[in-house]
């Protein structure tokens, strides 16, 4: 069950990650700078 409050984003953006920890950031930025340029609703999950 799925509490009534709870927004689902429009698009979930997984990235897989191993000793990525010079260019983790620079990803993430872009990705969530195309989110906004486009509107999109996202999520980014780290894994």
């Amino acid at each position: 069950m799925r509490p009534e409050n709870l927004v689902t984003p429009q698009l979930s953006v997984v990235l897989p990650c191993l000793n990525e920890e010079n260019s983790i950031e620079i990803c993430i930025k872009k990705i969530k700078d195309v989110f906004e340029k486009e509107k999109i609703d996202g999520e980014i999950i780290v894994v």
